[in-house]
């Protein structure tokens, strides 16, 4: 299954005066996502242009999508989005501790319905941690708990912008059951020096990742390659009728 996680900064590019629509399409659709988290989304605000970055979302991506709010903002909305190329199960919003501006995760199981049986979807969640990282670390044990929950013992799956570089990070992931896609630095997208961009799985194997070299944003997206691993410890990889990994 490929995922990639993308804060997009309501689609302005560094250095940009304002968003950059057909950039921002452009760069979403050339991922070629399974999974595509989406941070910084805006839905009909004033510095977006009052455009519905979450039907922009789904339009370049050919995914569905569910959106977060975190907060009301310029006019609009402001949060988090997931895509997926097999549609959700369910999905709900985690409102996540912690004074300042309002932070939340959406997660959600991946597959074509509620009345299907829920035994091989995955757990999946898109968040955007807040810039404190005494604040971040503790919404970072909160989502990743909650997630583990809804996984119930399946493949879950946690993408986006954690504000926090890999010292804060190792600790929490160790504690959680855990583990990081390689990475490079994300952020800034010119000139990156710093890995805030985060791919996390558990009962799951990263077969491989990379970041790239795409200025939509001031971050650069991470990419990876995922696969299931069954009770036994060995990779599993499960694919539907039309060639998707559920």
């Amino acid at each position: 299954m490929r995922v990639a996680t993308a804060n997009i900064r309501h689609g302005r590019p560094e250095g940009a005066a304002g968003p950059d629509p057909a950039r921002l399409a452009d760069t979403l659709g050339r991922i070629g996502a399974d999974v595509l988290a989406v941070q910084e989304v805006d839905r009909r605000t004033r510095r977006a242009g009052g455009a519905d970055q979450v039907t922009a979302i789904a339009e370049a991506t050919g995914l569905e999508v569910r959106f977060a709010p975190a907060l009301e903002h310029d006019g609009g909305e402001y949060g988090v989005a997931l895509a997926s190329a097999v549609g959700f199960r369910s999905s709900e919003v985690l409102r996540l501790p912690g004074s300042g501006e309002p932070r939340v995760a959406l997660l959600a199981e991946l597959g074509p319905g509620a009345s299907e049986p829920t035994s091989g979807g995955w757990a999946v969640g898109s968040t955007h941690l807040s810039t404190d990282p005494g604040v971040a670390v503790t919404q970072l044990r909160r989502a990743l708990r909650s997630l583990d929950e809804l996984a119930a013992g399946r493949p879950a799956l946690l993408l986006g912008d954690l504000n926090l570089e890999a010292r804060a990070v190792a600790p929490v992931l160790v504690q959680a059951g855990f583990v990081a896609a390689p990475s490079g630095p994300t952020h800034p997208a010119r000139r990156p020096t710093r890995r805030i961009d985060w791919v996390l799985v558990r009962r799951a194997t990263v077969r491989s990742s990379e970041v790239l070299d795409v200025t939509c944003s001031d971050h650069r997206p991470l990419v990876a390659t995922v696969e299931r691993v069954d009770g036994s410890g060995t990779v599993r990889t499960d694919v539907d009728a039309d060639g998707r990994v559920p």
